[in-house]
């Protein structure tokens, strides 16, 4: 049996896949990782929404449209819904709110109506 012949392939992918999916997260998450940098970096390294350079205890997070793509797994996703990074708080937020900018706008206003001088 060759190295180049699918039964052989088969085998030895079954007998490694583990080392093999990891190898591929790793591939996976250094690339990530990759992306997010030089993304915070043209941000000034400040979080898009807040400004804060403190991502918070999560990291910072990669902000997207959940419209836009079905997938929940970042892997699956198209890349074109991806909008700025953001800290776990502002993440936390615009989630909260439904990604609605109608409601964010509503209570911004509703803290301004509150708000003691």
């Amino acid at each position: 049996m060759s190295k180049y012949d699918r039964e052989y392939q088969r085998a030895w992918y079954q007998e490694n896949r583990e080392k093999v999916c990891e190898q591929r997260r790793e591939i996976y998450r250094a690339k990530r990782k990759l992306l997010v940098k030089a993304r915070l970096e043209s941000q000034g390294n400040r979080c898009a929404i807040c400004g804060t350079v403190a991502p918070g205890e999560r990291g910072w997070h990669f902000d997207h449209d959940a419209r836009c793509c079905k997938y929940r797994d970042v892997r699956r996703r198209c890349g074109g819904c991806e909008r700025g990074i953001l800290c776990s708080l502002c993440n936390v937020a615009i989630g909260m709110l439904q990604e609605d900018a109608q409601v964010m706008r509503a209570a911004a206003d509703y803290i301004e109506t509150w708000a003691r001088e």
